[in-house]
């Protein structure tokens, strides 16, 4: 038989019981928010860009997404970077919704460049820096936004005005682009 508790006694013991449903939901409610934050934080962390892009390899290209585009990059960001002498970071907005002029005698270092930056530009030309005498491209100095890739065994990226001067392979131009694109 159950023992007959007073009217004080029940208050009492109706009063423990809301206190610990009460700490008991407060606890849920805190570690469900505190797990919710701990798993956002670990799933963005992976992210290799200073603007929360991830770059990822997809096949035999690293791709990523920037601004609702997907680049596509012929060389990890490691490789890309290491061994590379920045002298330059292009900021993104000096291409942004301009005229992009790019010199360079290879096809694989203007594409790579034009498939890119050409998606954010108002267009893209082949142009000639310097020494233009016998050339079908218009000529452009560092009056206009150019790009020069010089193919070198040394690898670096320098910028006078609104030139980028772009000497090494196309692991340089990667590199460039990542930096850019602020990927890296």
């Amino acid at each position: 038989m159950r023992r007959i508790l007073s009217e004080e006694e029940l208050n009492a013991k109706q009063s423990r019981r809301n206190k610990w449903i009460s700490f008991f939901i407060l606890a849920m409610m805190v570690f469900g928010t505190a797990g919710a934050a701990f798993v956002y934080n670990s799933e963005s962390s992976g992210s290799t860009g200073n603007n929360g892009a991830k770059v990822q390899q997809n096949g035999n290209y690293w791709q990523a997404n920037f601004g609702g585009a997907n680049l596509n990059f012929l060389n990890s960001p490691e490789s890309s970077l290491n061994n590379t002498n920045f002298a330059l970071i292009a900021n993104f907005n000096q291409f942004y919704n301009k005229t992009l002029y790019i010199a360079s005698g290879d096809s694989s270092a203007y594409s790579e460049i034009a498939s890119s930056l050409g998606l954010f530009s108002l267009r893209v030309q082949q142009a000639c820096y310097q020494n233009c005498s016998n050339s079908q491209y218009v000529q452009k100095d560092c009056t206009n936004n150019v790009i020069v890739y010089t193919p070198s065994e040394t690898r670096s990226i320098t910028g006078n005005q609104s030139c980028v001067f772009i000497n090494g392979d196309l692991a340089t131009v990667d590199g460039f682009l990542y930096k850019t694109f602020g990927l890296a």
